[in-house]
């Protein structure tokens, strides 16, 4: 069904035979090689995108770019919509650090030789804040959010060797009290497949206009993922990534997942930034989780994160397949 869109794409996948391997080489490198603090650190807005959504990825530790074979692809990497094979509807709810609440949803709808695609959204409250005035006096309290929706789409562009590609098309908004800031930008993704049950992902985050808020703008927080990932045997994957952001420290992850038979998984994840901070607790970059799965047309999910003095995290998500 694919022998006409491998046959447009034959020369491109030709010339494109490096690049799998050059990735590889960042994959296994680059942890050893950048230590040093970014210095664009906090100079991003939207920081909100940088949020991962899905408990299963955050239970990899957040390992998942060259996993994606499920709608949380649209968010880790969009190639990877292309390896879901059934409608999947899928649902996150995360209590964040402080009071903060994320709420993620997702629907992927798979057409049959073609790609698949994705239609998602993500909601951040922070509740309500006490107002001041320019003297210090009380005033109304106001309340803030933020928000994104996506369109992403995946497909299978070449078949020897095996190559996915994707994008998402994202609308971002943020509210503080009357004041409203607005962006739209691009992910771009790569999945390819280097052997059986072994496979790379590339994924670039978050490329648009600045961000424009009030009389202000900021640029987005782009980001560059690169990850690699082996399934030895049925059930267990093991999974790295190596996260490049513009703003911040390059963050190396690591994570393992073992279904035991088809119903439940565990799984566990460690992140490292390479920035040399020193973190007050040993559990910093720790990741745990679990999941279940039945009938394989309904799952949940479960992750935990420590952050820290700021709390503990956790994510809940529900998935349904059709």
């Amino acid at each position: 069904m694919f022998k006409n869109n491998y046959n447009n794409c034959s020369r491109t996948t030709h010339s494109l035979l490096w690049v799998p391997r050059a990735l590889l080489v960042v994959v296994l490198f680059l942890p050893c090689c950048v230590f040093a603090t970014s210095p664009n650190a906090g100079t991003s807005g939207a920081s909100f995108l940088k949020i991962g959504p899905g408990a299963r990825p955050a239970g990899l530790g957040e390992s998942f770019t060259a996993v994606a074979n499920d709608s949380n692809a649209a968010y880790w990497n969009p190639a990877g919509l292309a390896k879901v094979s059934r409608t999947e509807f899928s649902a996150m709810h995360l209590l964040w650090l402080t009071d903060m609440k994320y709420d993620y949803i997702t629907m992927v709808f798979p057409f049959k030789g073609s790609g698949t695609l994705g239609i998602s959204g993500t909601l951040l409250t922070m509740g309500d804040f006490q107002g001041y005035d320019s003297n210090g006096n009380l005033t109304s309290s106001f309340n803030a959010y933020d928000f994104n929706a996506n369109l992403s789409w995946g497909s299978r562009v070449a078949l020897d060797p095996e190559i996915f590609m994707g994008f998402t098309l994202k609308y971002i908004q943020q509210v503080i009290e009357n004041t409203t800031g607005r962006a739209v930008a691009a992910d771009i993704g790569f999945l390819w497949v280097l052997f059986k049950n072994g496979f790379l992902g590339l994924n670039v985050q978050n490329l648009g206009q600045n961000m424009k808020f009030g009389n202000g703008t900021s640029p987005l927080p782009m980001t560059t993922r690169v990850g690699f990932a082996v399934l030895p045997t049925e059930g267990l994957t093991i999974a790295t990534d190596v996260s490049i952001p513009r703003d911040d420290d390059v963050k190396v992850s690591i994570g393992i997942e073992n279904w035991i038979e088809n119903i439940f998984a565990v799984r566990a994840g460690y992140w490292y930034k390479t920035g040399g901070m020193q973190y007050s607790s040993s559990l910093t970059g720790l990741t745990a989780g679990a999941g279940f799965a039945i009938l394989d047309s309904y799952g949940l999910d479960y992750a935990f994160e420590p952050y820290e003095d700021l709390g503990n995290t956790h994510r809940i998500s529900l998935t349904l397949k059709f």
